[in-house]
């Protein structure tokens, strides 16, 4: 043809395609094919890093325990074992340095225990062997129920990180065996070494436990809430 028209016509040459369908406008299939599925929740892993968040910095070894019991081969499990052992350390050296006069020692010891709520203790004895100490005398003619400790006592906690009040001013009155909070229903009992137990109150029914020691003028505590989030120290002075 092209001979005979002199280049001016060209023969047409068509065919169809073989294979599948092409679609030039994208269908419904190929628009959820190019949609990424949704990854599932994970609750337990979920579970698990809320439970490590709330004992991680509590500094007890009851809420680090509760959590290695719940999840023993958990992502968090060595760091709580380290942690664990770490504290029941510290428990036992605390027991050997407590009656040292030695500042060096208990600043030794608060360095290197200061992840632990026994480093509060160490530091709370190295304030109060910086203080001049004075002799309580008991008056001569006294009635056997007054102790060395009667009268008013100026309390102040120093609470770790799960405590709203962080540091709280109380005031307690001892009478012989009896102690009690002034302006609060809770009270405890005091030993004739100094040994004592009483409670502070918390928010709605929550309460905490009260456990130390006076000598001379001066005492500290341990104390941790029923609740398990909110623990510390406290320090006592007598007002003369």
């Amino acid at each position: 043809m092209l001979k005979a028209t002199r280049n001016k016509q060209e023969p047409f040459k068509y065919s169809s395609l073989g294979g599948a369908e092409i679609a030039l406008v994208p269908t419904k299939e190929t628009q959820q094919a190019a949609t990424p599925p949704k990854l599932a929740i994970d609750y337990d892993k979920e579970m698990e890093i809320t439970f490590w968040n709330a004992v991680k910095d509590s500094k007890s070894k009851d809420l680090l325990q509760a959590y290695l019991d719940r999840y023993p081969s958990g992502n968090f499990a060595g760091q709580a074992k380290n942690l664990t052992d770490q504290l029941a350390e510290a428990a036992e050296t605390w027991d050997k340095a407590k009656n040292t006069s030695s500042i060096d020692v208990l600043e030794a010891f608060a360095v290197r225990y200061r992840e632990t709520f026994y480093a509060d203790l160490a530091r709370a004895r190295i304030e109060e062997l910086k203080k001049p100490h004075v002799a309580m005398v008991v008056p001569p003619n006294a009635p056997s129920s007054v102790s060395p400790f009667d009268g008013e006592w100026a309390a102040l906690t120093n609470g770790g990180s799960g405590c709203k009040n962080k540091r709280w001013p109380l005031t307690v009155l001892i009478e012989g065996k009896n102690m009690k909070m002034i302006g609060y229903r809770k009270s405890g009992r005091l030993a004739a070494d100094g040994a004592f137990a009483f409670y502070i109150p918390g928010l709605e029914n929550d309460y905490a436990l009260v456990v130390g020691k006076l000598a001379g003028n001066s005492g500290v505590g341990r104390y941790k809430y029923k609740s398990g989030f909110c623990f510390g120290t406290m320090t006592l002075r007598w007002r003369q």
